[in-house]
């Protein structure tokens, strides 16, 4: 069943800039309705104050096949859902700010929440924003009675949340709708044609060796599906460069020689199947003595833009299987994908600061283009 009904906050925003607001010849709530209507929307309220009653003398008591009703007050946020909701028929409803309007998919909203009857919430924003300036919820009546509702639990890094006590299913709802704010990018990367791609070698491409380094040739082996993936994403990049940590060689446990053997092999085995890498960047450098080229130092984002002065970080994609890599993304102002060939518990300290996208792998990466 689709909840087909809604309230529209409006006295938590400025009426005067709402009142205003004339795009295109209509009016801003006009595109609120419009939204609501395509989704084929019945029961509708505003919420109001004094401020705000021209609402009523414009749209009166429907709008095309919308039915609306009125409520006037000046309560707190979660008081005055609690009170609007009253006059809705349906156990489930959505929220909107009468301020701000972005397109959320709400019947996949709807959907999930569906099948997920033990769960009472989910708040939906385009990333990134604050929350609850920038937000579409939904909300099952018997939420107001759970007493779990707490602004500061609202994840302001993410681009979907779910208020929920199971920790589980916050997990998967972040993954599900991960997957939808994923498609959006691939989009953008696919029309601009400007991107670059950074990626971390170790764990990311070949197999990491435990306790040891890759040092010949013959140790070099891919992660079961890069290769492939490398080729897949190549068309849809500008280009893409390898940015690795490689303190062997400065523990002397290797030389450069045969770090370079390596990377010829990696990219000439790329190349044959039809993919590309442009450049790879290294750091010799031993860890203790924090050099600039290391990760998550930006030495080697800085080397790659000086070889390439055309690189738009602000259109770079960043992958990689450590915080290290993520904090040099973030650094640089890329978008972040974590790999979770590691353990689990790699992520977990600094998850929220620096990373946009997790898969578990380079090839579920490339899944989406």
């Amino acid at each position: 069943m689709k909840t087909q009904q809604a309230i529209i906050i409006c006295n938590h925003s400025k009426p005067n800039l709402l009142s205003q607001a004339i795009i295109n010849g209509r009016s801003f709530l006009d595109y609120h309705l419009d939204f609501l209507y395509y989704h084929q929307f019945k029961n509708i309220v505003f919420y109001i104050n004094d401020d705000f009653l021209f609402i009523k003398n414009i749209y009166k008591n429907r709008y095309k096949n919308i039915q609306i009703q009125y409520l006037k007050g000046n309560e707190t946020f979660k008081k005055a859902i609690e009170d609007s909701a009253e006059l809705l028929p349906e156990n489930s409803f959505y929220v909107l700010h009468a301020h701000l309007l972005f397109y959320a998919d709400l019947w996949d909203m709807n959907d999930w929440l569906q099948e997920h009857p033990d769960c009472h919430f989910i708040q939906a924003f385009p990333y990134p924003s604050p929350p609850l300036e920038a937000a579409i919820f939904l909300i099952r009546k018997d939420f107001f009675s759970t007493k779990v509702f707490n602004l500061k639990a609202f994840n302001q890094e993410k681009a979907y949340h779910i208020e929920v006590k199971n920790e589980e299913k916050l997990q998967e709802f972040q993954t599900h709708f991960n997957s939808l704010d994923i498609q959006s990018l691939v989009k953008k990367i696919k029309k601009d044609k400007e991107y670059s791609l950074f990626l971390d070698r170790d764990g990311v491409i070949n197999k990491r060796i435990k306790g040891n380094y890759v040092k010949y040739v013959e140790e070099f082996e891919f992660m079961e599906g890069s290769d492939d993936a490398i080729v897949k994403l190549s068309p849809f990049f500008k280009y893409i460069f390898v940015v690795t940590n490689q303190q062997g060689v400065g523990k002397n446990i290797m030389n450069v020689e045969l770090l370079h053997d390596v990377h010829q092999h990696m990219k000439q085995c790329i190349v044959d199947k039809g993919g590309k890498i442009d450049a790879m960047y290294y750091c010799p450098k031993l860890a203790k003595n924090n050099p600039k080229c290391r990760k998550p130092n930006i030495g080697m984002a800085l080397q790659a833009q000086k070889d390439f002065p055309d690189i738009d970080f602000n259109k770079a994609i960043m992958v990689g299987d450590s915080i290290s890599d993520m904090h040099f993304g973030q650094l640089m102002q890329m978008t972040t994908v974590f790999v979770e060939t590691k353990e689990p518990e790699e992520i977990k300290a600094a998850q929220k600061e620096f990373i946009h996208f997790t898969f578990d792998d380079l090839v579920a990466f490339a899944s989406h283009f």
